[in-house]
């Protein structure tokens, strides 16, 4: 926490160890020291201890500790999700990730696997992309699984330019109206529209 967040006769959830899933102990703080340093009297697991604390160890306000280790938990979930599903943040899919959601522009987030941002942000995002509404849009955070297949449509998208060349640059207002006009399953795709074009 915060020097500034902390006020004395409060308790808070203390962690020894600063890493994910270590166990929280109950301290209430007594008075400020110095710099990043508390006189903390522990509450559990040894009552009545006396000693010194920095703001660094105090995690939450007591009150708080649920809330904070379900949202722990959370992360930890998704992010063995994606481990499961081959992602790896080194990988050179991921650093187009970065590098995509960096110039985005929006207030969006994309931090080892997981995007955030807000409902709205996300929605402009996917408009802008002219992604189809995933199944779980309740979903707050899109799994890495759904990351890589945006990517590959993007993928797709330039390829299919590429290998059109210069007749497509010539005139693109020719491939515009297929690529937005639907058919009975819905819009084409851009593989469909590649191979009725040669």
């Amino acid at each position: 926490m915060l020097k500034s967040e902390i006020q004395p006769g409060t308790d808070y959830a203390l962690r020894e160890k600063r890493e994910i899933g270590a166990p929280l102990q109950r301290v209430r703080i007594i008075e400020h020291i110095r710099k990043n340093k508390w006189k903390a009297q522990w509450i559990e697991p040894n009552p009545g201890l006396l000693d010194y604390v920095e703001s660094g160890q105090l995690i939450v306000p007591w009150k708080e500790r649920k809330a904070f280790l379900r949202e722990e938990e959370s992360v930890e979930r998704l992010r063995n999700h994606n481990r499961a599903l081959g992602y790896e943040d080194d990988s050179p899919l991921a650093k187009a990730l970065y590098e995509i959601f960096e110039n985005v522009g929006d207030d969006i987030s994309f931090y080892r696997g997981v995007l955030r941002g807000s409902q709205e942000a996300l929605a402009r995002v996917k408009t802008r992309a002219q992604v189809l509404a995933p199944k779980f849009i309740q979903r707050p955070t899109p799994t890495f699984r759904t990351l890589i297949e945006r990517e590959n449509c993007i993928c797709r998208s330039m390829k299919l330019l590429n290998s059109l060349g210069n007749s497509a640059q010539r005139s693109p207002q020719r491939f515009l109206p297929q690529l937005k006009a639907p058919n009975e399953n819905g819009p084409k795709r851009l593989d469909d529209l590649a191979k009725n074009t040669w």
